[in-house]
């Protein structure tokens, strides 16, 4: 890997400007969180190593392809380390990547699965509260041996502010490969008054509002007329779950009536107007805030 950066100037030009940004990412973090920055730094080397210079056969992967690989990679991390010290909550943020890579030559097939978190640097307790609840890390991931090619997962979390009580953190994963590629972005709100994720029953009253959007998501489904290919219309979330949906202008989205026809969670826009009778005061609360850009 020394030799791929030192003989592509390209690289060893960003190579040098990763190296000055780790270290002033690093400086600005306290002696405890360094241990787990450092390591998390040491673990993005030791998966480019691994994934750069090995291609979806698990062979040796061309100098062309290993060099593009490095320079894809230096850049996105390069975006992480520079938005170090932002913002959010007034809890500082720092970027940091954990990940695994395995070959298998004999069947032609590579896995991985990468994970970038975000770390909070501070001792309060609602810091805490959500560093627990993000640094939940993805298992290895797994081959499908019926499959050709790389099953590949790639999964992230970010927080952003949404007022004076509230942080969104938004949860990416893209899966390719395999019988069922798939893209999916979750989102959970936290409250600092609350000390916690908003469950949905901090949102609504009654658990009758899931009727509601259920006729909401018919009334959709038909106009666009899709109603034949749609299988199921429940609302699986129970009253003590993370309030997990996207909030959008004067309304959120709900996730998740399936549609046979695409073998996947289709969403529909719900207007909280609709359930006001339904909202509890913190349910009012939430229902005001501004839609992230």
């Amino acid at each position: 890997m020394e030799k791929a950066i030192c003989d592509n100037p390209k690289i060893s030009k960003l190579d040098e400007e990763l190296s000055e940004s780790y270290q002033a990412a690093k400086g600005k973090l306290s002696a405890e969180t360094q241990k787990v920055f450092v390591a998390g730094q040491r673990s993005w080397v030791k998966f480019l190593a691994a994934s750069c210079f090995t291609d979806f056969q698990a062979k040796a992967a061309t100098k062309e392809d290993a060099a593009q690989c490095l320079e894809t990679e230096y850049k996105t991390r390069l975006v992480g380390l520079k938005s170090t010290g932002s913002l959010v909550g007034g809890f500082k943020t720092y970027a940091y990547f954990e990940g695994d890579f395995k070959a298998y030559p004999k069947d032609e097939e590579v896995a991985f699965n990468r994970v970038s978190l975000v770390l909070i640097d501070d001792n309060s307790d609602n810091a805490n509260a959500i560093n627990s609840a993000i640094k939940t890390v993805a298992g290895k991931t797994g081959i499908d041996k019926e499959s050709t090619g790389a099953f590949t997962s790639d999964v992230s979390n970010s927080l952003t502010s949404l007022g004076s009580d509230w942080i969104l953190l938004t949860q990416s994963e893209s899966v390719t490969g395999g019988a069922h590629p798939d893209e999916h972005t979750g989102y959970k709100y936290f409250s600092k008054e609350l000390k916690r994720f908003v469950k949905v029953g901090d949102v609504f009253s009654n658990p009758k509002w899931k009727a509601v959007a259920q006729q909401i998501a018919k009334k959709h489904f038909e106009k666009e007329k899709t109603m034949d290919s749609v299988i199921s219309l429940d609302i699986l979330a129970e009253e003590s779950d993370a309030f997990g949906f996207m909030l959008i202008d004067k309304g959120f989205l709900v996730d998740g009536f399936t549609s046979y026809a695409a073998r996947a969670n289709d969403g529909v826009n719900m207007k909280w107007d609709a359930f006001s009778k339904f909202l509890t005061p913190k349910g009012k609360e939430l229902s005001l805030l501004q839609a992230p850009r």
